[in-house]
């Protein structure tokens, strides 16, 4: 392996021998390197690919502004994760969630406040994440010494559900959250109706969002039979099937799915149980 980058002592961007650039982390595995040497293997302590996103030069960087504590830290919440969740977490994540982590312990120092609009809806789609992510923050606290507020736990969450899909970008999962908001908003315009936050039909819509979403970002979507049922819908409960027509339209121009009418179907089931309890 030779080094293409000496970031410092400890973080170095080489080269392997089938040709591939890696990020590589070693105690002293950097010093009095240059371009072009041979790194000695045995000083290797771990090694970094980067997400699509992000190039072996910026991970290279990042990696060598994290404190290597922070890294350990990170290493040991994947593996409570993948116990947890009993999920395959993607490794790419450690040097985002790493970063994460150095960034609210070296807020919390500042004092620096946190804030997070959708806090509810993360709540809602992802209650096992949220539930994790609560623990963590008993583990950081245990091995720094600093508690971070109880909403990091919702932020951390996010990381968890980002590396059950293959680490894509941040922002996707984000536009997820989002729209469940909207899906509510539409629900309670077209409708007439007031969702309550901690109705059991609205964690079951949530439930239901999280894993149509799932479905789409691993590619995995099947269609499913829907029968008469959805004939039932549009001449028995028109207003329900349309209101259901208007999410998973949103869903479609948002998320850039392509929609089946069994989605479709099991949203107008969704809405019909929030009418029927509400006497609507």
């Amino acid at each position: 392996m030779k080094v293409i980058k000496v970031f410092n002592h400890n973080v170095v961007l080489a080269r392997d021998d089938d040709g591939k650039d890696v990020v590589v982390q070693g105690k002293g595995l950097g010093y009095n390197r240059r371009n072009g040497d041979n790194l000695d293997a045995a000083k290797i302590e771990r090694r970094f690919l980067p997400a699509a996103t992000t190039s072996t030069t910026q991970l290279a960087g990042l990696v060598a502004e994290i404190p290597i504590e922070h890294i350990v830290i990170a290493e040991e919440v994947l593996r409570l994760a993948r116990t947890q969740l009993s999920a395959q977490l993607d490794d790419r994540a450690l040097i985002a969630l790493a970063d994460h982590i150095s960034f609210a312990i070296q807020r919390q120092h500042q004092g620096e406040p946190i804030e997070y609009p959708l806090a509810s809806e993360v709540r809602l789609l992802y209650p096992r994440e949220v539930s994790l992510g609560t623990a963590v923050l008993d583990l950081i606290e245990n091995r720094s010494g600093v508690r971070l507020p109880a909403l990091e736990a919702v932020s951390l969450a996010m990381h968890f559900v980002n590396a059950q899909v293959g680490v894509r970008p941040m922002g996707e999962m984000v536009r997820m959250t989002e729209m469940l908001r909207s899906v509510v908003n539409i629900i309670q315009t077209n409708l007439g109706l007031i969702l309550s936050e901690g109705s059991i039909e609205l964690a079951r819509l949530a439930a239901h969002l999280r894993y149509l979403f799932l479905d789409h970002a691993r590619g995995g979507r099947r269609t499913l039979p829907v029968g008469d049922l959805a004939s039932t819908f549009k001449t028995q409960d028109a207003r329900i099937y349309d209101c259901a027509l208007a999410v998973t339209d949103l869903m479609a121009r948002e998320m850039n799915w392509t929609i089946h009418e069994d989605e479709t179907l099991y949203i107008a089931l969704h809405i019909y149980r929030f009418a029927d309890r509400s006497g609507g």
